[in-house]
């Protein structure tokens, strides 16, 4: 069987572990490495990931690695705005590679960029190669996954998500991003930026939205600090009383004037209850629960890597997770 072979664009902590997962699959062939990095740059991946020698090298900029490597597949891992990693995309699509991207807003960009959506799409069309991002929130955990559990339903009236995390057990970048240790104010200015939170989670809203027929929805979001109202020795960080733990965040759909799909993403030092938990009220209702949660980091590897066969066979043009389904409720579209 012809290996497929593979460039890694990114190499921080997501993107080494996608080569490492790559590095583990006889059908793979990672054949390209880039990082701007200059601490990366010139170096054996394998090393920089922290394995086995691999005989290739970081390179930096992209358009050298992709002038001497020959490759059928780009995993993408270097930010979460798709304004800031659009031209990234271009490359990687001018060149001709079928490409997967971490990027949350490219999980859903007509609502957000519109314009960018439409020339990355008709990019990838002329190209010839499929364009998608994905990870495991955005692109599985609520999205996909509650999308895939529909498809045993004669009918569906509302979907709800919960992620509840309990961040102490994550890695201290993580920590950082959702607030531990702020002060409400720092908080709320953080939240002024449009650049804090969970990133993406109105993209699995409007996902599940469109392809389960609420095409006219409206969507209500809200971000708010966990605040603790007494010491909490974390794992890494000690929190103060009255500083912030993490937050709660939510995006709520709804269609003539009845919610339809509700999503909320908890991650805060000490959350008890840990879980992935959706709830699909329809004919049958159904309920699903993953004690302790999908694992982020892994999963958002595993989920890129895995996506890779895919995108082999996948149409050209910009792709969002509800193209990988093909199975799911579509009673709104009768």
């Amino acid at each position: 069987m012809k290996r497929i072979r593979v460039v890694q664009v990114g190499l921080g902590a997501m993107g080494q572990m996608m080569v490492s997962i790559i590095r583990e699959r006889p059908i793979l062939e990672l054949v390209g490495a880039f990082d701007i990095d200059p601490n990366k740059v010139g170096h054996d991946v394998g090393e920089v990931c922290g394995g086995k020698t691999a005989d290739v090298q970081v390179q930096s900029p992209a358009e050298d690695l992709l002038r001497a490597t020959h490759a059928d597949v780009a995993l993408h891992a270097t930010g979460s705005f798709l304004h800031d990693v659009h031209h990234e995309l271009r490359t990687l699509v001018h060149a001709g590679l079928r490409t997967v991207s971490t990027c949350e807003e490219l999980s859903w960009p007509y609502q957000r960029h519109a314009q960018l959506a439409a020339e990355l799409d008709s990019l990838a069309k002329a190209k010839g190669v499929p364009l998608l991002g994905s990870g495991v929130n955005p692109g599985f955990v609520m999205d996909l996954l509650p999308l895939i559990l529909t498809g045993v339903c004669r009918e569906v009236r509302h979907v709800s998500v919960l992620r509840r995390m309990d961040a102490d057990a994550k890695r201290l970048g993580f920590q950082k991003k959702i607030g531990a240790t702020m002060t409400t104010a720092q908080f709320q200015a953080a939240v002024a930026t449009g650049r804090f939170g969970h990133i993406g989670l109105p993209e699995s809203a409007w996902i599940l939205s469109d392809a389960l027929g609420w095409k006219e929805a409206e969507i209500a979001e809200k971000l708010e600090p966990v605040v603790v109202d007494r010491p909490f020795n974390g794992r890494l960080l000690k929190v103060e009383a009255g500083q912030v733990a993490g937050l709660r965040q939510e995006c709520i759909v709804r269609s003539n004037g009845q919610a339809v799909v509700e999503l909320r993403f908890e991650a805060f030092l000490g959350a008890d209850d840990p879980r992935d938990e959706v709830r699909i009220q329809g004919t049958p209702d159904v309920h699903m629960r993953i004690n302790n949660g999908v694992p982020g980091d892994v999963a958002t590897a595993a989920v890129m890597v895995n996506a890779i066969p895919v995108m082999m066979l996948a149409r050209p043009g910009l792709l969002t997770v509800k193209d990988m389904v093909s199975l799911h409720s579509t009673r709104r579209f009768a």
